[in-house]
C-alpha cells in the first residue's frame, strides 16, 4: 500500500475527496454510518468497484465475450443482470455520495445535481480507474478480507456458483476457511483497549481515520515489542530484525 503526496494528510482531515478526473466529490463516511448501513454489504461493494476484475474472475474468463470488457463495461454488465450486487453498489452510493443522484447507464455512471438534474460528473472506461484507486486508498485497510453474498434469480445463481466455486479453490490452496467477521468491529475493540478510547467515540472517525490509526497501534506495538527484546540485559539481539520506527511513514512500506 502506498499513498503518496498531500493525499494522507486530507484523507485524515476528514474532508471531501475530489476525484478530478470523473469531477466528483466522495464523502468519507463514519464507521457508525457503516455499521448501521451493513459491513459486508460495504465491503463487498468496494470489492466489486475496486478489484472489478478479481472479483469477477471465474466469470470473466468462462466467457470470452465478457473476458474483453474494460473493468467498468464488466462492472455494469453484472450491475444490470444481478439484482444483489446492484444493491451493495446503490447502498455505498446513497452513502458516500449524497450530494448527487447517481445514475448507472449501460456505457457510464452519471452523477446528477439533485434539484436540475445536469450532469455533474461522470465515470467512463477512461476515468474509472481514479475512482478505483481512491476509493481502495479510503476504504480498505491493508488487512481487507473477502467476504461472500448469495443472490437471487436464474442469473444471479449462475454467477454466484462460478464466484463460489473460485472461492472453495482458493481456500483449499491456501489451507483455510472462509469465516465471515467484523472487520471494523475487530479494530474498534483493539484499539478501545488498547488506547483506552471508548467504542461509542472511536465508531465517530471516518473509515480511513481508524485504518490509519489501527495501522499505526500495530507498528507502535511491534517496536515495542522489539525495543523491549533488543535490551534484555546480556542477551544476544544479533538475530533480531529491526521494524519500522512506529512514527515514520507507514504508507510508504
Amino acid at each position: 500500500m502506498a499513498i503518496k503526496g498531500d493525499a494522507v494528510g486530507l484523507y485524515l482531515a476528514a474532508k471531501e475527496i475530489i476525484v478530478f478526473d470523473c469531477n466528483i466529490f466522495i464523502t468519507q463516511p463514519t464507521v457508525e454510518e457503516v455499521l448501521k448501513l451493513g459491513e459486508t454489504s460495504f465491503l463487498q461493494a468496494i470489492q466489486y468497484i475496486s478489484r472489478t476484475s478479481e472479483s469477477f474472475a471465474v466469470v470473466k474468463n468462462d466467457n470470452d465475450d465478457i473476458g474483453i470488457l474494460s473493468d467498468l463495461q464488466l462492472l455494469l454488465l453484472i450491475y444490470h443482470n444481478e439484482p444483489l450486487v446492484r444493491a451493495d453498489i446503490d447502498n455505498f452510493f446513497d452513502l458516500v455520495f449524497p450530494r448527487y443522484v447517481v445514475k448507472v447507464t449501460e456505457n457510464s455512471i452519471d452523477f446528477l445535481d439533485p434539484e436540475d438534474s445536469t450532469i455533474k460528473g461522470r465515470v467512463t472506461p477512461f476515468n474509472f480507474e481514479s475512482l478505483q484507486t481512491i476509493c481502495l486508498d479510503l476504504f480498505l485497510p491493508m488487512s481487507q478480507q473477502e467476504k461472500q453474498y448469495n443472490p437471487q434469480g436464474d442469473k444471479a445463481q449462475e454467477i454466484a456458483e462460478k464466484l463460489k466455486k473460485g472461492r472453495e479453490e482458493k481456500a483449499r490452496r491456501e489451507g483455510g476457511l472462509d469465516e465471515p467477521q467484523s472487520l471494523y468491529g475487530t479494530e474498534l475493540s483493539i484499539l478501545s483497549v488498547g488506547l483506552q478510547i471508548s467504542i461509542n467515540d472511536l465508531a465517530k472517525n471516518t473509515l480511513f481515520q481508524l485504518n490509519d490509526m489501527f495501522m499505526r497501534f500495530l507498528a507502535k506495538m511491534r517496536w515495542d515489542q522489539y525495543f523491549d527484546m533488543a535490551t534484555i540485559p546480556f542477551a544476544d539481539s544479533s538475530k533480531l530484525e529491526e521494524p519500522e520506527y512506529w512514527t515514520s511513514n507507514i504508507y510508504s512500506w
